[in-house]
């Protein structure tokens, strides 16, 4: 079951940024499925790609790769077609694929609490997929010990649930 979830992980890239003069491609965050043809993001990476009535921003192309691992070829590319919706109270936004009739990653199933979906000898332990980006205002060193150095591909983090 993880393998299958981990699939339903993507990068969102953009052509056509404003931010990136040589127009190519711009990793801008992470989604995963959350239906047919359907990803689920923050809501402040629509802000960046997304005009108010939910069209794609003219110039831009936006791509999600569910694939982009450290040494791992070839690419799987969908193209983001529209926002279906943009969170004003939270922090989401969901949106439509264009699949091109290739077969899109299964939806991960959501869960309101540790105890919903996992199996009774799971229940404790989580997991974090995603597609860390070097972040500036924490310590290089860290970062560099933690990724060595590779940025932007996919990464599992293992973890537990704790009492807070």
């Amino acid at each position: 079951q993880i393998r299958k979830n981990i699939q339903s992980v993507c990068r969102i890239e953009v052509v056509g940024h404003p931010s990136d003069p040589m127009n190519k491609e711009f990793y801008l965050g992470t989604g995963f499925v959350v239906g047919p043809r359907m990803i689920l993001t923050n809501r402040h990476i629509a802000s960046e790609i997304a005009e108010f009535n939910g069209s794609i921003k003219q110039g831009m192309t936006v791509r999600l790769d569910f694939v982009e691992e450290e040494n791992r070829d070839p690419e799987q590319h969908f193209i983001v077609k529209r926002a279906l919706e943009i969170g004003t109270d939270y922090d989401y936004a969901i949106f439509e694929v264009e699949t091109y009739g290739k077969s899109f990653p299964t939806p991960l199933r959501l869960a309101h609490s540790p105890t919903d979906i996992a199996p009774v000898e799971l229940k404790p332990y989580v997991y974090i997929v995603g597609y860390p980006a070097f972040d500036s205002r924490n310590p290089s060193d860290v970062q560099n010990a933690i990724f060595h150095q590779t940025y932007q591909v996919k990464r599992f983090a293992p973890g537990r649930w704790t009492e807070t």
